[in-house]
């Protein structure tokens, strides 16, 4: 919701920003430039909504498209507007983000789809607030496996309630959920703030510096252990069997977090020693490393 508090009408240019993969992770990754190079971009005039799909290398491979518009319930569409598909006319020469050519006062985006080397999706509208008033604003994002599937999303920018309907639907899955699983509003907090963790790479969750620099073997010892390597790592280090509890709840989370369709992989590293690590070594409602 974007709100103007003074005594003046405002008017906002809003730009939405995001960088398409529309693959594997684990290629983009090993291979950024090279991935992106098969994604190929459009723009819908009609409905006012850029498509962007993965070009496929072989009939193997499945087609991914992918949409997005951005809304403004109650304000009328720009006369003229604005997008960018190409990372590099975004940014420009030798720039960043925080100092994007896009961003500067003045500057329009420059419309240009295809077979760009770096896609993305970034949209622009110009709202005009009235003073004390508020607009909510609406950045719909579709995935489909075909341009008609990638299109349905038309349906939603056609329908006032699709943005309500769609929250209450996913607020009572996810109530659902919590529910099948047994999840309390303790649980709930910690799990949504390890997730964040994860998905940000907190300094603060991780090892120091000094042992993160002792690593080594990458993945192919994790393969060995049978951790895939292309997944979140949750490692937690059991130094005596009061750990089993917490143990339990981050199996549970690792649950909950797979219903979100977010695959992480949990590794329970035994730092006890003598008997009473092999004894915690052996519990079976679990699998753990030894430490050695």
């Amino acid at each position: 919701i974007l709100s103007n508090h003074g005594d003046r009408t405002r008017t906002f240019s809003l730009t939405s920003y995001a960088e398409l993969v529309l693959g594997p992770i684990g290629a983009d990754n090993a291979h950024p430039a090279f991935s992106k190079m098969f994604v190929q971009t459009e723009w819908d005039a009609a409905h006012g909504l850029l498509l962007a799909t993965r070009r496929r290398r072989a009939s193997s491979e499945a087609e991914v498209w992918a949409a997005q518009a951005l809304q403004v319930p109650g304000q009328p569409a720009d006369a003229t507007p604005e997008y960018e598909t190409d990372r590099a006319r975004f940014l420009g020469r030798g720039n960043t983000l925080r100092q994007a050519q896009a961003m500067q006062p003045g500057a329009a985006l420059s419309n240009t789809i295809g077979c760009v080397l770096d896609p993305v999706f970034s949209l622009r509208r110009r709202v005009t607030l009235g003073p004390n008033s508020s607009v909510t604003l609406l950045l719909w994002t579709q995935l489909a496996d075909s341009r008609e599937g990638a299109l349905t999303l038309t349906e939603k920018l056609g329908n006032p309630n699709a943005a309500e309907l769609l929250f209450a639907g996913a607020a009572d899955r996810a109530d659902a959920e919590q529910q099948r699983l047994g999840i309390d509003a303790d649980q709930l907090a910690r799990f949504a703030h390890w997730m964040s963790a994860l998905l940000n790479s907190d300094p603060a969750q991780r090892a120091p510096a000094d042992v993160l620099a002792r690593g080594r073997g990458g993945p192919p010892t994790l393969w060995s252990a049978g951790i895939s390597g292309d997944r979140p790592i949750v490692l937690f280090r059991i130094g005596d069997s009061a750990a089993l509890p917490r143990v339990q709840e981050l199996l549970l989370a690792q649950n909950y977090w797979r219903s979100l369709r977010l695959a992480v992989d949990v590794v329970l590293l035994n730092t006890v020693e003598g008997a009473d690590g092999d004894a915690l070594h052996s519990v079976p409602t679990f699998r753990s490393t030894k430490a050695g």
